[in-house]
């Protein structure tokens, strides 16, 4: 398993990608602990501090060894020790064994700028389940730095995710295993940031698996999500509403049921060229009031034709194709788009199958009245639902341009027949 100074590597290097790609964090200034209230001086660390919790330990023991006598039992009160000193640069280590059932909170950021690492069972998370009742399991905030692995993260009652951070906090997670939840497994509050640096499963649903809120960001570097017992997600897998999530590299093992995505409100999900029906679910996603999925362009506007020895438009072989054959092959042209469905010709085929005569003038200006629209651009039901993708506009854009241009080829064709009688 990679160290942790590498793993901090990688996430540096996502964060750099990740604003290189126009999805920059929002940086709010880390709050610091208040003086402790009783006024006496707070500890500085020399070193990382480690902190030991226990299914056997007690609350009121020092929390110092892996013994029953000395342990925590819950992690809560590791946490609010570590509040407790400064802890100078150095990080504060929770190892944890056992199962927990009260919520985890880092508040604030601790004096001295330090993280918190809480590690459960990495190879094992099953044997370290933290399910909580009416609440977050972790939550983070105000500039607060957490680190989770190892667990089995669940929720019951009436509200509760698995992970959440906001107000400037980073969480960053990995080897986790989580199980169901009311609301989210990972969701962001204003300015929170949750980021996957290694591989996790999925083995219960929820509301989403991911979502945004306020602008924020939940961020992957390439790993593996295995997915168990197909879960169901009411809501959708992946949501976002002024934030983004972005998911590059990422591979899904398994299947889940529920919408795909839901992003709205300038939200963005970013697959970085993954494809629209790349996320888990059985069920397309949706883009409304301005949200954006960023995946590839499905069917590129030009193909290579050699025999032209260059580029070619593609509304004049499909019109070369029609006039041939009367028809439009769409499995030829499937196997040149990258996900296998080439939306171009799927859509010009089906203009086709409509009655839509591309060579005669009279049927072009009654597509023109009855959609409102010039043929091969978005009809009103598809601009009000904001189905496309910014690539897929171009398409039709360029599309319906050529079709335009032919049109005016015939025309002209016809006159100059007709002032040459």
């Amino acid at each position: 398993m990679p160290s942790l100074p590498s793993r901090r590597r990688a996430l540096q290097s996502l964060v750099a990608g990740s604003a290189a790609a126009g999805l920059s964090a929002i940086a709010t200034p880390a709050r610091a602990e208040q003086p402790i209230p009783d006024g006496k001086a707070r500890k500085k660390l020399r070193d990382n501090q480690v902190y030991f919790v226990r299914a056997d330990g007690e609350d009121t023991n020092a929390g110092l060894s892996d013994d029953q006598r000395d342990a925590f039992r819950n992690i809560q009160a590791a946490i609010d020790a570590a509040r407790e000193v400064d802890t100078s640069g150095f990080d504060v280590f929770i190892n944890v064994s056992g199962p927990q059932t009260k919520p985890v909170r880092l508040p604030a950021a601790l004096v001295g700028g330090g993280s918190v690492i809480i590690t459960g069972d990495v190879t094992q998370p099953d044997n370290c389940p933290i399910t909580v009742a009416d609440d977050h399991a972790f939550t983070a905030s105000d500039g607060a730095r957490m680190t989770v692995r190892g667990f089995k993260v669940g929720t019951t009652g009436q509200i509760g995710h698995g992970l959440h951070a906001d107000h400037g906090a980073q969480i960053i997670h990995e080897r986790n295993i989580f199980s169901s939840v009311v609301n989210s497994h990972i969701d962001t509050g204003l300015d929170g940031e949750i980021v996957a640096v290694g591989d996790y499963e999925i083995a219960g649903g929820g509301q989403s698996h991911w979502h945004t809120g306020m602008p924020s960001r939940i961020s992957n570097i390439p790993i593996v999500i295995t997915i168990s017992g197909v879960p169901h997600f009411s809501a959708y897998f992946a949501g976002s509403a002024f934030g983004s999530i972005y998911f590059a590299g990422v591979t899904f093992k398994g299947a889940a049921t529920g919408p795909k995505f839901f992003v709205h409100k300038n939200g963005v999900i970013d697959g970085a060229g993954a494809a629209i029906d790349a996320l888990p679910g059985d069920s397309e996603g949706l883009r409304i009031t301005g949200g954006e999925y960023v995946g590839p362009r499905v069917s590129p506007v030009f193909t290579a034709a050699v025999n032209y020895g260059g580029l070619q438009f593609v509304a004049l072989q499909l019109m070369e194709e029609f006039r041939e054959t009367g028809s439009v092959d769409v499995t030829r042209w499937d196997a040149q788009a990258e996900d296998g469905r080439h939306t171009i010709a799927r859509m010009f085929r089906g203009m086709i199958d409509s009655g839509f005569d591309p060579r005669d003038p009279a049927k072009y200006v009654a597509w023109l009245k009855a959609e409102a629209t010039l043929p091969g651009m978005p009809t009103k039901p598809e601009w009000y639902e904001r189905h496309l993708l910014s690539g897929d506009l171009f398409d039709r854009l360029w599309f319906a341009t050529e079709l335009l241009a032919l049109q005016f080829a015939n025309l002209h064709d016809r006159i100059a027949a007709l002032e040459a009688r």
